[in-house]
């Protein structure tokens, strides 16, 4: 609708369509929010927009380490009259992980996105190895990280959390994120 692109396949990918003019029947300002399944429950997405930027997850590969990856927000600006966009930062997120997060918005009074909560699960007990042993070193974990967007051009991470278990599903309703989480003892 802005004059984006978006790849399905693998990552979000993020790319300008050219010769695209905004429609005129649109008033300034209106956009389409993720669509949800229950009013007032938002889900997590690879990719969230706030009427002006974009904010998409996507991996980088660690190749001395197949199956984990070093995951980046892209931060991306739109222009909806005009349908241009401008990536303002890439941030890198803090530690390897084998999942790409999945982003949540905490917002201002007036609709601006002021955090982003990413959540992950790592799961690298089971990419390698006999399962019982590696299971045993690296058991599966939630990360929660949280990531400072206020100023898009200079994203940086307040706290992060871990906690032990898988993680099964995540809702936000209002500021409070709920997370289903199972937890397997280490042996």
């Amino acid at each position: 609708r802005n004059g984006l692109r978006m790849s399905l396949v693998g990552a979000p990918q993020v790319s300008a369509v050219a010769d695209i003019t905004a429609p005129s029947a649109s008033p300034q300002g209106t956009f389409s929010a993720t669509t949800v399944q229950v009013d007032g429950v938002d889900e997590a997405d690879l990719v969230k927009y706030d009427g002006q930027y974009i904010y998409a997850m996507r991996p980088e590969v660690v190749p001395a380490t197949p199956g984990i990856t070093h995951n980046v927000l892209w931060v991306v600006r739109t222009e909806p009259a005009t349908a241009a966009t401008q990536i303002v930062s890439e941030f890198s997120l803090p530690g390897e992980q084998t999942s790409l997060p999945q982003l949540y918005q905490v917002q201002s009074a007036q609709g601006a996105t002021e955090y982003l909560a990413a959540v992950s699960q790592d799961f690298r007990g089971w990419i390698g190895g006999p399962a019982l042993d590696f299971l045993v070193l690296h058991p599966d974990r939630t990360r929660i990280q949280l990531l400072d967007v206020r100023d898009p051009a200079n994203v940086s991470q307040p706290w992060a959390i871990e906690l032990d278990g898988w993680l099964r599903a995540t809702r936000k309703v209002g500021d409070t994120l709920f997370l289903v989480n199972s937890y397997r003892p280490r042996l």
